[in-house]
């Protein structure tokens, strides 16, 4: 199964008690302030990835300095200057800042438990700290024991590597309407694109077997063979898998960005409309190439009559029943398991749809519960795609709360459909004939941004 998701770092945002006070969440749903971030200052800034730097211009990003120098947004004395420091929100001085002692004791234990060297390590809890003075939401650092350390030291500032600054604030900034790409053709590395055409090209890029599934079929002469007519005609509905897929995505990254909002019924009301809307456009992507696996090979049932249209479904055991006599070849797990995960997308999303999950909020994140007539069957149908764990139950199921995480469920059901669609893209080109042109690639002028979408969509 596919872990690229791990890469959001949403622990950065689940301590919520350590939010700065009097400020908004920086994903709150209606009051859009920046972005404060800041950069450890022995990072030089032009040594940073483009794309982050492209990023870091937007005017929804406020870049702050700390450091020793007097042009810094939040300045540092020496640990025995305090009567030199002016108010804190412009400097502070080291034992402003925590206690020296303290610091110093918390760097040489952590420096040993990460072998890194603890003056260092130091030098950089001063600056976190120091950062907190003025309410910084990002401190971006190339230091491994800081990363590891400081949100155990640090009040509240969040302490990211590079990279994991650069996919945050990529999905903070499409929450502001904003979706950004690396393209080296611009002057600062990055281009902004219509959310509608950037979710496009991303789901192109992410489902490429299905890409040439489509330029197979079309290339594909019309025989007048019963089970080869219209060809042509429904390469369409194999382009509405990406079409359905672009949607899950959005639908993705309203999902995360509300679950890093904090808690409340409107947040909570938010994530679970988004989440059914995930699983309803996953679904809808299965039925399009189950639809479309069908006619290529024209499925009969067993008196050889053609399937109709809403028999040409993964989860229907008539479908099912024909794939395993008409594709003999097909390993039979994978079907059973293309099956099981549309079964558990539709199990999760009417859940949601008939009764609203009732959410439970607590250890700086929140859940929701899944009620015990469904226990069983979540249990069965996960257990070939990883188990319920996997797919996001927290608590055994049985419990009087077993808690769903829906951060797990999303990112689950978004990567697993993709491996689904993937695999009947390839198995089903595999059983066309060669093309007479070679396949072009999906986004010619746009193969650097459709790539560039997929990593800061954490794909």
């Amino acid at each position: 199964m596919n872990n690229a998701q791990d890469r959001i770092p949403r622990r950065v945002f689940e301590t919520r008690e350590h939010s700065p006070p009097c400020e908004p969440p920086l994903f709150d749903l209606y009051e859009h302030r920046p972005a404060r971030v800041v950069i450890d200052p022995r990072i030089a800034e032009e040594s940073l990835d483009v794309t982050l730097r492209g990023l870091l211009k937007n005017a929804h990003v406020e870049l702050g300095t700390v450091g020793y120098q007097a042009y810094c947004t939040v300045q540092i004395h020496g640990p025995h200057r305090e009567s030199d420091a002016i108010p804190l929100t412009l400097s502070q001085s080291w034992l402003a800042i925590r206690p020296l002692s303290i610091l110093e004791g918390f760097a040489n234990e952590r420096a040993s438990s990460y072998g890194v060297n603890a003056e260092e390590l130091r030098e950089g809890l001063v600056l976190t700290e120091a950062a907190n003075a003025w309410q910084t939401d990002i401190f971006i650092t190339r230091s491994p024991g800081l990363v590891s350390s400081a949100e155990q030291f640090a009040s509240s500032v969040h302490v990211v590597t590079e990279s994991e600054a650069t996919l945050l604030l990529a999905l903070f900034l499409r929450s502001r309407g904003e979706c950004y790409v690396g393209n080296a053709s611009f002057k600062d590395g990055v281009d902004i694109l219509p959310p509608h055409w950037f979710y496009r090209i991303s789901a192109s890029a992410a489902l490429p077997e299905i890409w040439a599934w489509k330029h197979r079929l079309s290339d594909e002469p019309n025989s007048g063979a019963a089970d080869w007519q219209g060809l042509r005609l429904y390469a369409n509905p194999v382009d509405g898998i990406i079409g359905r897929f672009a949607r899950a995505l959005r639908a993705r990254d309203r999902a995360l960005s509300g679950l890093l909002q904090g808690e409340g019924n409107e947040i909570h009301d938010v994530v679970l409309y988004e989440t059914e809307a995930l699983l309803l456009q996953l679904c809808g992507a299965l039925d399009v190439a189950a639809s479309a696996l069908g006619q290529q090979f024209g499925l009969t049932t067993v008196k050889g009559k053609l399937l109709k249209h809403d028999q040409l479904k993964l989860h229907r055991p008539v479908f099912v029943d024909a794939l395993r006599r008409q594709w003999t070849e097909l390993n039979m797990s994978r079907l059973e398991m293309w099956s099981d995960l549309y079964k558990l997308l539709g199990l999760i999303r009417n859940r949601i749809h008939d009764a609203p999950a009732k959410p439970i909020v607590g250890s700086g994140a929140w859940w929701f519960v899944l009620p015990r007539e469904d226990q069983q069957e979540f249990t069965s149908l996960a257990a070939p795609l990883g188990g319920a764990m996997y797919w996001g139950a927290r608590t055994p199921l049985g419990s009087d709360a077993p808690m769903m995480d829906p951060w797990v469920l999303v990112e689950k059901a978004t990567n697993t459909t993709r491996e689904v669609l993937q695999e009947i893209g390839s198995c089903c080109t595999e059983r066309l004939r060669p093309a007479s042109n070679p396949p072009h690639a999906p986004l010619p002028s746009d193969a650097e941004p459709a790539s560039s979408a997929l990593f800061l969509l954490a794909l």
